[in-house]
C-alpha cells in the first residue's frame, strides 16, 4: 500500500534527478513505514500522489535555488535581490488597481512627512522666537 502510493508519486516527479528523487522517496517511505500509516492516512496527511509529488518538486526546486544562491558570490546575490525587488515593484505597478493605491500611499507618506516637518518647525520657532 505505501509502495503503491510512492510508486505513483515517483511517476509524477519528472524533472528531479533520479538519485535525488529516490533519496526523497526513501526518506518518506521510512517515515510512513515507521508511523505505520495506512493508505487512507497517507492520503489524508500528504494528499493524492500527484499533489504530494508537486509538493516535493516545489520543495526540491526551492532548496536547489537557495543552495545555488548561497554558493553564488556576494555581488551576484545582491544583483539577484535587486532584480527580484525590481520585478516586485514592476508587478505592483502593472496592476491597474495597485497604481492608484501606490499613488495614494506615496502621497500619504509625503503628507505625514510634511506634517512632521511643520511640527518640528513650530517647535523650533516657539523655542527660538521667545
Amino acid at each position: 500500500m505505501v509502495n503503491e502510493y510512492l510508486a505513483e508519486v515517483k511517476a509524477n516527479m519528472s524533472g528531479i534527478p533520479a538519485d535525488e528523487r529516490d533519496e526523497l522517496l526513501q526518506f518518506y517511505e521510512e517515515q510512513m513505514m515507521d508511523a505505520g500509516l495506512t493508505t487512507d492516512e497517507i492520503v489524508a496527511k500528504y494528499g493524492s500522489p500527484k499533489q504530494f509529488a508537486r509538493t516535493l518538486k516545489v520543495e526540491y526546486f526551492i532548496e536547489s535555488d537557495n543552495d545555488a544562491a548561497q554558493d553564488a558570490p556576494a555581488g551576484k546575490r545582491t544583483k539577484n535581490l535587486t532584480m527580484m525587488i525590481l520585478l516586485i515593484v514592476l508587478g505592483l505597478f502593472a496592476s491597474p488597481i495597485l497604481i492608484p493605491l501606490a499613488i495614494v500611499v506615496v502621497v500619504g507618506i509625503m503628507s505625514v512627512l510634511a506634517i512632521f516637518l511643520m511640527i518640528l518647525a513650530g517647535i523650533y520657532m516657539g523655542i527660538v522666537g521667545h
